[in-house]
């Protein structure tokens, strides 16, 4: 009878990857330089406590941990959505699963099949925001900001607010005009920016990632997220991941 290691093996083969079990039912997978994967096999699912791209894309590994999971008779596949793209500019992250969230109202993990259990109310919350003119979204922002100020110096925190608002704006429109764009027209635009830099554009990035982090909370998304198999209810929780 093949043990736990020896099915891993056999999804992760020894001539690209290298498998250790660091405590019971817990492996590391790399490959002759990066770390690949950090998994825990439970007794009804495997928890993907982070996965990097390595000698595999971040698809492909995804998909070896679905063979994987019918291997094990494992019914769901359980994660923390972490997901982030890693620029040339040195400190400079940028949210993955919000950039896409904000691009087609699925994260990267949602297109893969992995969703909460509230992810019904999330499309449709979601898709709203979304045909919102770019414009329209930043002054809800801004709004929704000042909202939540409280205190005796509340005047001053609210009108640095704006002129933050106004300055992200005026430097977004600077990059790449807005006009008359829904908000994920723009974004889409954004992430093409992404796509097509050489990397040196290190103050575009800085005013990307303002941007995501303020649309961000206008949407919602429960991270913890829940692959089945065989249509079970997804139950998700635990730590976060990057990818």
């Amino acid at each position: 009878m093949e043990s736990e290691l020896d099915i891993i093996q056999s999804v992760f083969t020894p001539d690209i990857f290298d498998v250790k079990e660091t405590a019971v039912s817990h492996y590391i997978i790399s490959d002759n330089k990066n770390r690949c994967l950090n998994i825990k096999i439970n007794p009804d699912e495997i928890y993907v406590y982070r996965l990097d791209k390595c000698y595999f894309s971040g698809n492909n590994l995804l998909a070896s941990l679905d063979t994987l999971a019918i291997l094990l008779n494992r019914n769901k596949i359980s994660l923390e959505d972490g997901s982030t793209i890693y620029t040339k500019c040195p400190g400079i992250e940028v949210s993955l699963k919000f950039l896409r969230l904000l691009t087609s109202g699925k994260s990267w993990y949602n297109s893969k099949g992995y969703i909460s259990s509230n992810i019904t109310e999330e499309e449709r919350h979601n898709n709203l925001i979304l045909s919102n003119t770019f414009e329209k979204n930043m002054n809800l922002v801004c709004e929704k900001k000042i909202s939540e100020v409280t205190g005796k110096n509340k005047n001053i925190f609210i009108s640095g607010i704006k002129r933050e608002t106004k300055r992200i704006m005026k430097s977004a429109r600077e990059m790449i005009d807005y006009t008359d764009k829904s908000t994920s027209e723009y974004i889409q635009d954004l992430y093409e920016f992404i796509l097509n830099s050489d990397g040196e554009s290190c103050n575009e990035y800085i005013i990307i990632n303002n941007i995501i982090s303020d649309l961000s909370i206008l949407l919602l998304y429960d991270p913890h997220l829940t692959k089945t198999f065989g249509g079970k209810t997804p139950k998700t929780r635990r730590r976060k991941i990057k990818n």
